[in-house]
């Protein structure tokens, strides 16, 4: 009995260990307990957070440690940025858990990638990518990981192939992302290349993604199969090749893209599909360079689709003979201003909900310009908060912003540089009433004075919600 009893004391004194342990986590301020990011995560263990104050921290190649959160001191891209000064990787993440986390960054000036995932799983949010290099992966180089990254830019990021990220046996969650202006200078795609990944990606932006081969934004092989919703694909482009989403296969592959709207990507047709097998619906293409979609083996399933105005053609053989089935139609999907690149959509547009009996909403962006403004339409938009492109974009001297509410809701409408840094607050937590709001933006920052050209994100934020768009001011 005295035996049992010590043991019991015994294992009783391990579990207070083990829960003390286990509740013990730290947090290590950088530079006031290490001097550097890298210092302060060498101090860290599984469970703790370093956090970063706001400021410019000239380091490479730091080390991430699985458990650990990695945050900024504001949590924004603006407060912090590493700056590799041209040399190594911004962050090298392996063997990282789905527990770590790395929030509120700015990676710029990396030679070897802003970031190299090797078997890795972390969440990456509210981070910038700019201006980085690599051989593959301007931005993110990935290799058998299956990451969150959430309410990211990846801008200017240059690469040999996959100017933006690149992808290997990896499937990454990618939501509310943008891919402003990324470069592959000889193979692969200006923004996403895939091979043997299946990535889902949501309510993100391709703008302006450029490749001298393969496709403007996205290429898609070797059994990598892609579900991609409620995206934009705008002013991507190569010579000669496919303007935005090249789906090859290589092997049995299922591709599905739904509430897309392509317009305005030049080069060869918007998307290729190979031995791909792709569903396409809810989704607008219109107004691009070549021809809508070019498809070398089994016809894709297509439904709610408008393929309308494109340079080589709209509904072309194989696809012919859906134009008229399953709500497909071939009409203007009268955007609110093409030129610019507002896709929005006038309240009288084919695409907009109602227009097509049993469909819903066609496209990526909702009704915008001259909408009406009751609760029951917000409603029928897809993911209840909407925020539309801002119009006129590119602007000089203002523009109007339009963003829908399906309940009453506190708002936050906040514009940021292309570095990630605040500059004007729009709406700061007022609770607004449920409908469509619009607010005009007059290029200025919070204290009145006039910001220089250049590409700006306006961000809403209600509760858990959050959109993220871009717009251009040119002076």
């Amino acid at each position: 009995p005295e035996k049992d009893l010590m043991r019991q004391v015994a294992l009783l004194a391990c579990i207070f260990m083990f829960l003390t342990t286990a509740s013990s986590s730290a947090t290590f301020r950088v530079p006031m307990d290490a001097p550097t990011i890298g210092e302060g995560l060498s101090l860290a263990a599984r469970g703790d957070t370093v956090l970063v104050a706001c400021g410019t921290y000239l380091e490479h190649d730091i080390s991430m440690v699985s458990g650990v959160v990695l945050r900024s001191e504001s949590g924004e891209a603006g407060c912090v940025t590493i700056d590799c000064q041209n040399t190594g990787t911004g962050i090298q993440c392996t063997e990282l858990d789905s527990t770590t986390c790395i929030e509120g960054f700015t990676i710029t000036q990396a030679f070897h990638s802003g970031m190299t995932l090797t078997s890795s799983d972390p969440q990456i949010t509210d981070c910038a990518f700019l201006s980085n290099e690599a051989n593959f992966g301007g931005g993110i180089n990935g290799m058998e990981s299956n990451p969150l990254i959430e309410r990211c830019l990846f801008q200017a990021n240059s690469a040999y192939g996959d100017g933006a990220i690149s992808l290997f046996r990896s499937s990454p969650e990618i939501i509310d992302c943008t891919f402003l202006g990324n470069t592959a200078y000889v193979d692969g795609p200006g923004a996403i290349w895939c091979r043997f990944s299946s990535p889902s990606l949501l309510r993100c932006q391709f703008i302006g993604n450029v490749s001298q081969s393969f496709a403007g934004a996205i290429y898609a092989r070797d059994a990598s199969s892609l579900t991609i919703v409620e995206c934009t694909f705008a002013a991507n482009g190569v010579p000669g090749g496919v303007a935005a989403i090249s789906l090859p296969g290589w092997s049995e592959s299922v591709q599905v893209i739904t509430g897309c709207t392509f317009h305005g990507n030049t080069g060869g047709p918007a998307i290729w599909v190979g031995t791909a097998s792709l569903t396409l619906s809810n989704s607008i293409i219109a107004g691009n360079d070549g021809e809508a979609l070019a498809i070398q083996d089994s016809v894709p399933a297509i439904t709610c689709t408008d393929i309308y105005g494109n340079g080589g053609g709209d509904w072309t053989a194989p696809i012919a003979h859906l134009l008229g089935q399953e709500g497909n139609i071939s009409l203007d999907p009268q955007f609110c201003d093409a030129p610019a690149q507002d896709l929005t959509l006038r309240a009288s547009s084919p695409c907009a909900p109602g227009s097509t009996p049993g469909c819903g909403l066609i496209g990526a962006c909702p009704v915008g310009c001259d909408s009406p403004t009751s609760a029951e339409q917000v409603h029928e938009l897809p993911g209840g908060v909407t925020l539309a492109p801002c119009h006129p974009n590119p602007f000089n001297p203002s523009t109007t912003i339009r963003y829908g509410l399906p309940n009453p809701g506190a708002v936050n409408l906040e514009v940021f540089d292309v570095a990630g840094r605040l500059v004007r607050r729009l709406k700061a937590g007022a609770v607004e009433p449920a409908g469509l709001h619009k607010v005009t933006w007059q290029g200025k920052d919070d204290r009145g004075r006039e910001l220089g050209s250049g590409v700006y994100l306006y961000r809403l934020t209600v509760g858990k919600v959050v959109r993220t768009r871009a717009m251009t001011l040119v002076r």
